[in-house]
């Protein structure tokens, strides 16, 4: 018998690291008392082997230039709102049928792809054409449809 650890890995589920409700409680413990969490997840990391570091220490980037951009698009989005540049209740599906699809197409992507800057500058274009208060149902359509090829 061999004393190697072996490491498995899952694939993600989209939306996996979401913040489900019932996460809530893990979540509001760790934003009480993140260094016990952290440390925690370093001396786990510290268990793993060298291979399993650097794994890590790749999510780990990974997820603060996802965390970056999702504060610049979300700062962004806030900003066209004040301005009365998109409608405040742009993502209800009731009064806008590509806002709220819009808004989570251009999460996912960030999400599931880390766009470069020119990509996440193309995608946030779309996205503000698909939602701007001066447009037209026609011309929402076809800048839904430019958006949703951005997928494939």
């Amino acid at each position: 018998m061999s004393d190697e650890k072996s490491v498995v890995l899952k694939p993600r589920e989209p939306f996996g690291d979401a913040v489900l409700p019932q996460n809530a409680d893990e979540l509001a413990k760790f934003k009480d008392e993140p260094l016990p969490a952290i440390t925690e997840a370093i001396t786990g990391a510290l268990a793993g082997e060298p291979k399993a570091w650097m794994v890590m220490t790749g999510h780990i980037v990974e997820g603060i230039l996802k965390g970056r951009l999702f504060q610049e698009v979300s700062r962004e989005i806030k900003e066209l709102r004040e301005k009365g540049k998109i409608p405040e209740d742009f993502a209800d599906e009731k009064k806008y049928k590509y806002g709220f699809k819009s808004w989570v197409e251009l999460l996912t992507i960030i999400d599931q792809e880390t766009p470069d800057a020119d990509r996440l500058e193309a995608l946030r274009a779309m996205f503000y054409s698909v939602n701007k208060t001066t447009a037209e149902d026609a011309e929402r359509i076809i800048a839904y449809q430019l958006f949703r090829s951005q997928r494939n």
